[in-house]
C-alpha cells in the first residue's frame, strides 16, 4: 500500500504526500517535489512531495484523510 511505503521512505519528522494531498493543503505549508516512486502496477512513477513548515491545523483535512474529527 502506498501509504505504508511513504512511511518507510520518510526520514524522521518528514511528511511525504501525493499530488492530490498537496493540492488540498497548498496554502498550509511548503511543498518540495522529490524523486518519483515507481509503483509496480502503474505505467508512470508517482510524484512524491515533502511537505514542510505546516502553518496551521485544518480539521477538514483530518476528516477527509483519517475520518477523525
Amino acid at each position: 500500500d502506498l501509504c505504508c511505503k511513504f512511511c518507510e521512505m520518510a526520514e524522521p519528522g518528514q511528511v511525504l504526500a501525493t499530488q492530490s494531498i498537496c493540492d488540498d493543503i497548498k496554502d498550509l505549508g511548503d511543498v518540495i517535489l522529490l524523486r518519483p516512486y515507481r509503483v509496480s502496477n502503474t505505467a508512470k512513477p508517482i510524484p512524491v512531495f515533502h511537505i514542510k513548515n505546516l502553518r496551521q491545523y485544518h480539521s477538514e483535512l483530518t476528516i477527509k484523510y483519517t475520518g477523525v474529527v
